[in-house]
């Protein structure tokens, strides 16, 4: 997979899981998540930067005792997270797809 088909995937999912998780009404951050990710497929050099913060976001949003989180958020989270290591042993940047 190159670094183009990484990003798309990466987007995607990401998008994904926002959804998935604005379904189960949490954080006001991941309505500002879902507005912005669609920007992301046009700027290469900014999800470098936005991945692992959104990794982080989500991952606290996931961890807060009054957030019931879904296997569908589970499992998306942790495939957004694979994907956003598998790229970062390849560049040797965490998070850089």
């Amino acid at each position: 997979m190159n670094k183009k088909e990484q990003r798309t995937q990466a987007i995607m999912i990401m998008t994904q899981l926002i959804d998935t998780m604005k379904s189960q009404e949490n954080a006001p951050l991941l309505t500002l998540l879902t507005e912005s990710s669609h920007q992301l497929a046009e700027n290469k050099e900014a999800i470098q930067y936005v991945l692992p913060r959104v990794c982080n976001a989500i991952a606290s949003e996931m961890l807060t005792d009054n957030t019931i989180v879904s296997d569908e958020t589970t499992e998306l989270y942790f495939k957004l997270k694979q994907l956003s290591s598998k790229s970062a042993y390849k560049v040797g940047n965490p998070g850089f797809l």
